[in-house]
């Protein structure tokens, strides 16, 4: 089985010119916070997306320091410590220094630690290369050393919860006990299929193990076992990984893809290299792990860095012009592009012919005038019909291939020259075919072949060039020109309707070069200058010259005005090429957020896309875009999975130039400003924990006690001029279908006025003169006095009060009231609130709104547990337990329970 060619993927990379500790990297791991860790040679790295943080042997224990020089392994507990194993022993991350302390076993600590992987209840397995193995209690920092003499090389949990271990002898052990796998090469990694088969990376290849999840009386190794023979670009396979329906090897000499057939077993091989001239290539063909992390990004760890291979941006595939290849397209300047019946693309240039690609046997075959019966090799238009056969208009003649031969076409009835006029071709459901000329329109018919009658002349005053012709979802034909916009009615006297600049202000431009419709039948026209909308039944509700069309532009989200081509997705959604790259219309979006572009990094090929150059093919749902240096192609069924919650995370805030202190308490990030008689500029800088592509993420924000409504964004930056005296509130939060409030952003903003700052500066003044008064007055006093002298309350009387107050508390519930008071609280307990307040604070030593929170707290945590409260965010069912603000909630919450109320309830749903 030989490698061949491979689907093209285009990888991002973090290497040391980004800052990175070293190229060589070993081991990469997402934790539940979304920081990418990163481990290799000289060092470990955590990245947020923006930021990279190195932790250094050569930095000092109390900042960025760990202990080491080569880093192998990585673990995330159950209170979610980091364990970093390595040739240095082992280290836990310690979040309050932001640094790594190493875990000392004995007198000398571990040495060379490779493996880190739960056990059971609260203990972690820690493998070392002398086969030593070791047991660490998480909670009590207890180690026990183990009497197996494995050195364990990979580890990975399956859908069942059990974790499966391959050892460096050739070993495969579940949840730690022998399954009778053993293999004459050693293992270095293993992965699952989603049916259930083990794929094991070797020394010597790759071995399968057929459905081994669903075995249920045992392992048949002789029945079970397949060798699978692989042309592999190299038998020493470091690392596995399931991916997108493939898996994926790395090796010591390049990326290999194992396409699996429908048993989810190896069919064929595409490899994947290192390219020099590349920039989205391999950074090194030495792969050392593969990993793909919640969000469904594959990250590839070689010598030369780590590759990053996103989903979210693989959309677009190419063809271009090779002049070292046979199979390849004649051109990379392409304009016209269709599809015919048989499954062929057609792909037209200006100079050098046409290109046919049999999409099934994925072959190339030329056409040009000296090898076929075209005049001329400067191709104007390509239209493949409802019977199969491929229109080919030139400068010089049209031409029909069907049935394997090219034939010129003959035109009669007519005095007009139709062989070097035809801009556009289409034809009707009805049957007949419609031509634009460089200032007609004509209906023809057919009689053979290669014989078509005119039936009608259509003239279109003042329009000049016909450039597009499209049939909408009530068989009414639009017409794009060089001077405007014609409806024409497929019937009766075929009059056209003008939509043009002059009539409808909306229009910039009176050159409609691109014209298409979505799956509801809504009309979208491309120009030089903006696209249209027009709802699909408008031209039917209002008289022609009073339809309403919507106009976007790249005020809008657009990032190019002049728009080349225009296509439809599956769910409603719009594809648009134009002279700077493509760009995808989420209805669902709102604002500029609507607009996803594209670019190089998502393997578009050119800037400029050119009129005529775009086709859907219906039956694959492929879309293709010609453009100024080849073809991109993409499937449109093809959707990256959307982050799971992520959070906001603030870069830099500052205010008139100078920086603003950002509290970071674990998921929650809070920020306050307060001043004087205004800003004139704030700025906020931010990104999220989701490592997808950044135009695929939305963020919404909000400025309360200025905006009533939200703004949407995919920019990472917020800039606030000249803010008036008031009090604010910016709020930042991710648009993701999980994403609650409890992941936004809160920057306080209190702005008083200058009259404000006199008068808070003259009652200091008066503050100061009454606390001198008052300490004079204190040192008169020759005894302290105690704080209730006028009402001692004896052990047994506040012991009575106590068990009063506790049983009204848990029995009528009054906490639930956000604003209950103490003086309401003593009256249902019938005591006075001097009398309250004295047992609070000397007998239960507490304050009363931190007893009354304390049973808050706890009922939020009763609630939580409850089914029927599932679908509440965790701000208002802290409203619904008596909480009246977030910050009191979640600063008394952390204060009870040591954690944030967002992180308790993940832990809550684990157990």
């Amino acid at each position: 089985m030989p490698p061949i060619c491979g689907e093209e993927y285009n990888m991002s990379s973090l290497t040391s010119q980004d800052g990175l500790f070293s190229d060589r990297v070993f081991k990469s791991f997402r934790d539940k916070n979304g920081y990418l860790w990163i481990l290799g040679i000289n060092g470990v790295a955590r990245y947020d997306g923006k930021y990279i943080t190195n932790y250094k042997p050569s930095n000092t224990i109390s900042y960025h320091y760990i202990k080491g020089t080569r880093f192998y392994s990585i673990f995330q507990d159950k209170k979610d410590n980091i364990w970093v194993g390595g040739k240095g022993g082992l280290s836990r991350y310690e979040p309050s220094k932001d640094t790594f302390i190493p875990f000392p076993i004995g007198e000398k600590g571990l040495k060379d630690v490779r493996l880190i992987e739960h056990y059971r209840d609260s203990t972690i397995w820690v493998s070392c290369v002398k086969s030593e193995n070791y047991l660490i209690n998480i909670y009590t920092q207890e180690v026990n050393k183990q009497a197996e003499k494995y050195l364990f090389t990979s580890s990975l949990k399956d859908r069942n919860g059990n974790i499966w271990l391959s050892t460096k002898k050739g070993n495969i052990l579940k949840n730690y006990e022998h399954t009778g796998l053993q293999f004459k090469s050693g293992i270095n990694d293993i992965c699952f299929t989603p049916s259930g088969n083990l794929y094991i990376a070797t020394n010597s290849g790759v071995e399968v193990v057929k459905n081994i999840l669903n075995q249920k009386d045992g392992f048949n190794g002789s029945k079970a076992l397949v060798t699978p023979k692989l042309w592999l670009s190299n038998r020493n396979v470091h690392a596995l990984e399931y991916f997108e329906g493939s898996v994926w090897a790395g090796t010591n000499n390049g990326l290999n893809r194992l396409v699996l057939d429908k048993a989810e077993l190896p069919e064929y091989i595409e490899d994947y290299y290192s390219q020099p001239r590349n920039p989205f290539s391999l950074t090194n063909n030495l792969i050392h792990d593969i990993t793909c992390d919640r969000e469904g990004i594959l990250w590839i760890c070689t010598y030369g860095g780590l590759n990053k291979l996103d989903p979210s941006v693989q959309w677009f595939n190419s063809f271009r012009y090779d002049p070292e290849e046979n199979n390849t397209l004649h051109d990379s300047y392409i304009f016209p592009i269709h599809g015919d019946k048989q499954g062929n693309i057609w792909m037209g240039s200006y100079t050098s012919g046409l290109s046919k690609y049999n999409t099934g046997e994925k072959k190339f075959k030329w056409f040009h005038k000296d090898n076929s019966r075209l005049a001329s090799n400067h191709i104007t238009q390509i239209y493949c019909d409802y019977q199969g056969s491929t229109w080919i208009s030139t400068t010089d003649n049209v031409c029909i291939y069907s049935m394997g031969r090219m034939l010129p076409v003959k035109f009669t009835n007519t005095k007009s020259n139709l062989q070097n006029n035809v801009n556009s071709i289409i034809q009707h459901p009805e049957g007949d075919y419609w031509l634009g000329t460089k200032d007609k329109v004509f209906k023809i018919e057919k009689i053979d072949v290669d014989h078509y009658k005119v039936m009608r002349e259509i003239e279109l005053k003042g329009s000049g060039s016909i450039i597009s012709l499209f049939v909408d979802h009530y068989n009414r034909i639009w017409v794009g020109t060089s001077k405007g916009l014609y409806l024409i009615e497929n019937s009766g006297e075929l009059k056209p309707i003008p939509y043009k600049k002059a009539q409808y202000p909306v229009f910039r431009s009176n050159i409609f070069q691109a014209i298409g419709a979505d799956v509801d039948g809504n009309m979208w026209f491309g120009s030089e200058i903006g696209v249209y909308y027009l709802k699909n039944d408008s031209v039917f509700k209002n008289a022609p010259h009073k339809v309403k069309f919507k106009g976007f532009f790249e005020e809008d989200g657009l990032t190019s005005n002049y728009v080349s081509g225009i296509l439809p997705g599956k769910n409603g959604e719009m594809w648009f090429s134009s002279w700077k790259g493509v760009m995808k219309y989420d209805p669902k979006g709102i604002g500029i957020g609507s607009f996803i572009p594209y670019s190089f990094k998502e393997g578009l090929v050119s800037e400029k896309y050119n009129r005529n150059g775009y086709y859907l093919d219906s039956i694959s749902n492929t879309a293709y875009f010609g453009s100024a240096n080849g073809v991109n192609y993409l499937s449109i069924d093809k959707e990256f999975k959307e982050s799971d919650v992520f959070n906001v995370l603030i870069h830099n805030i500052s205010v008139d130039g100078k920086d603003i202190e950002v509290i970071h308490d674990k998921e929650n990030v809070f920020a306050e400003i307060s001043t004087f008689g205004g800003i004139g500029q704030l700025q906020v800088l931010y990104s999220s924990s989701s490592l997808l592509s950044p135009p695929k993420q939305l963020f919404a924000w909000k400025l309360e006690g200025r905006d009533e409504d939200w703004t949407y964004t995919r920019n990472r930056e917020l800039l606030f001029q000249e803010l008036g005296v008031g009090d604010y509130s910016l709020v930042i939060r991710p648009v993701s279908p999980h994403a609650g409030l409890e992941s936004s952003v809160y920057i306080t903003i209190k702005i008083k006025s200058v009259v404000y700052r006199v008068l808070f500066g003259f009652l200091i003044v008066i503050l100061i003169i009454l606390l001198i008064y008052y300490l004079n007055r204190f040192k008169q006093l020759n005894e302290p006095q105690e704080k209730y002298i006028y009402s001692k309350l004896s052990s047994d009387k506040s012991s009575e009060i106590v068990e009063r107050l506790n049983r009204i508390m848990k029995e009528q519930k009054p906490y639930l009231n956000p604003e209950l008071t103490v003086n309401e609280l003593a009256e249902m307990v019938g005591i006075n609130s001097v009398k309250l307040s004295q047992v609070l604070n000397d007998f239960l030593q507490t304050r009363f709104y931190e007893y009354v929170n304390r049973f808050r707290v706890e009922e939020f945590v009763v609630c939580l547990e409850k089914e029927e409260n599932q679908i509440m965010t965790l701000l208002g069912l802290s409203e619904k337990c008596g909480f009246s603000s977030k910050s009191s909630f979640y600063r008394f919450f952390k204060q009870e329970k040591g954690t944030t109320p967002a992180q308790f309830a993940k832990n809550l749903k684990k157990q």
